[in-house]
């Protein structure tokens, strides 16, 4: 076991800014909370703002630098964190977030894989406050605690974790496919049924359902009544996982079973 240590221990200091300030007339690239992918835990380059550094919102404040990590101090149960690649080198974004800029004790990979992890959000949640919009603060974050190896094994766990998350992808965009080949044979099998609703007797046959409980059939069917033709009796042993084995034998006339509907 590693010995555990606070992130913010290992992290580098985040100034604020006034965009109008620093950089008056120009426009700048505004990341705020919704341009977090939270599936892929990436940055959504169609969701970040291009806006004037006058326009910008009150929120935005803080400078991001290449593999800085994001993590929303909002709803941390939702986990919106991402990392910073080159293409948002110098980025301006929302105070919403908690930007970690690990040192160069902490390989920036390592800490955003372990910032995904349930470990770390099941932590979050547990420490947030307010009941109908919990939150974190940056401070809560920065002194929970990471398991820090040496850095060759804080880099070599990110690339076996890489590895993984490239294949999950994977997997998902293709069941993704399998879905829409599905949906693909059964409109052209049956057309477009959006917005029309069945019941089971419009889509099977008739069937019926008796309460045995005389004799073995009870009052809606009797022993006398069974033979070994006409519509068949079916029993809950007749049926495992799902299919139907037909054990049973005995049936009743097709006018018993019309009665019994």
């Amino acid at each position: 076991m590693f010995k555990s240590e606070l992130i913010g221990s290992h992290l580098e200091q985040v100034k604020s800014c006034n965009p109008a300030r620093v950089v008056p007339g120009q426009r700048i690239n505004y990341v705020d909370l919704s341009a977090v992918d939270r599936e892929h835990k990436l940055l959504n380059h169609d969701l970040i703002q291009y806006i004037s550094a006058e326009e910008a919102p009150s929120r935005a404040k803080q400078l991001i630098k290449v593999n800085d990590i994001l993590v929303s101090t909002v709803r941390p149960n939702l986990n919106a964190v991402a990392y910073v690649d080159s293409s948002f080198e110098n980025a301006t974004a929302s105070t919403g977030f908690c930007i970690l800029r690990p040192s160069k004790s902490l390989y920036f990979k390592y800490l955003y894989y372990w910032v995904r992890g349930n470990t770390f959000i099941d932590d979050m949640v547990k420490k947030a406050t307010g009941a109908n919009y919990p939150a974190i603060s940056d401070r809560i974050i920065k002194k929970s605690e990471i398991p820090l190896p040496p850095l060759p094994v804080q880099k070599r766990i990110a690339e076996i974790l890489d590895l993984a998350d490239a294949n999950r992808q994977k997997t998902k965009a293709l069941i993704d496919k399998y879905n829409e080949l599905a949906q693909s044979i059964f409109l052209e099998m049956f057309g477009d049924q959006t917005g029309k609703e069945y019941s089971f007797n419009d889509i099977s046959d008739k069937s019926q359902k008796g309460t045995f409980s005389n004799g073995p059939f009870g009052s809606d069917l009797l022993t006398s009544e069974l033979q070994n033709t006409g519509v068949p009796v079916i029993y809950i042993r007749d049926i495992a996982k799902g299919i139907y084995f037909r054990k049973s034998t005995v049936c009743v006339t097709e006018e018993k079973a019309a009665s019994l509907l």
